[in-house]
């Protein structure tokens, strides 16, 4: 019988249904069962292997879901169950109603993201919970920025991080996560298996290994940006949730440079991404 290390995590938040992330100690076949709260019957909804090849994680997806409905899951490995939680599918469409949440700037204070999570997940459950409201959060900026960083050991990082995701408590396990990514790359830290972790110019090797040990841990089953990119959108019911980073400098040391010009050698916000924004705005 496996043993669950991290999660679940919920993500890809639709009228229609959701992602469940978890991480196990080894290999086993995992099962989702949801049934919508108040009932009694367990639906499957998925079942997949634990992927031993991306560190024993395994990616779960409930569909066909009532929108804006409560519904309880749960995880099962044959009749062991692992965990159960509950959440809420999204409006069908724009008419409907759901809260966004945004945090930022995490850095490696692991009471900063786990106070954070604790006020987000209670003010959700007692303000907009409780009349049906659904909600999704997003962490932008720095969640993992001492992994692109040139000191320290790649190994201890990577736990760092992994650990820094675990104070999230139970924040994602009710509320669906969309994308992170680290604040002035646009895309680069976290955009790409490969630049995950801004590695590739400066490790190789083990701290590598690592890098793609956290994109395995946190980010491969989110959506994300191409890369380079000058943000992202995701759209809920008809609603277009647009994550860009307005910061207006950009740091070299221990001094503060102005990056405004919006090129690609210094990419905060500048005329390129206003552009992007602009063309954004117009499609929705």
């Amino acid at each position: 019988m496996a043993t669950l290390l991290h999660g679940p995590r919920l993500g890809s938040p639709s009228s229609g249904g959701f992602t469940v992330w978890l991480h196990f100690d080894g290999a086993a076949t995992i099962e989702l069962q949801t049934r919508r709260t108040g009932t009694t019957a367990w639906s499957t909804q998925d079942t997949q292997a634990v992927e031993t090849t991306k560190h024993n994680t395994v990616t779960l997806t409930a569909t066909g879901l009532d929108a804006a409905t409560k519904y309880d899951y749960r995880i099962m490995e044959g009749t062991t169950e692992h965990a159960s939680y509950n959440t809420r599918t999204m409006p069908l469409d724009q008419s409907g109603r759901f809260v966004a949440y945004f945090c930022a700037d995490a850095h490696d204070v692991d009471a900063r993201v786990a106070e954070a999570s604790t006020v987000i997940l209670s003010d959700w459950q007692t303000n907009y919970d409780t009349i049906g409201v659904p909600g999704v959060f997003a962490w932008i900026g720095d969640f993992s920025l001492y992994l692109g960083s040139d000191t320290g050991d790649a190994d201890d990082k990577a736990d760092t991080t992994l650990g820094l995701f675990d104070d999230l408590g139970d924040l994602p396990k009710y509320m669906p996560m969309l994308y992170m990514w680290d604040d002035w790359d646009f895309g680069g830290n976290n955009s790409s298996y490969d630049q995950c972790a801004s590695f590739a110019g400066t490790y190789s090797g083990t701290a590598v290994d690592e890098a793609r040990k956290v994109w395995d841990y946190l980010w491969r089953d989110l959506p994300r940006p191409a890369s380079p990119s000058y943000g992202y959108i995701i759209p809920i019911c008809g609603v277009p949730i647009i994550v860009a980073d307005s910061r207006s400098q950009k740091r070299h040391g221990d001094s503060y440079t102005p990056t405004l010009r919006g090129t690609e050698s210094e990419p905060c916000w500048g005329t390129a991404q206003s552009a992007w924004l602009k063309t954004q705005l117009e499609t929705y």
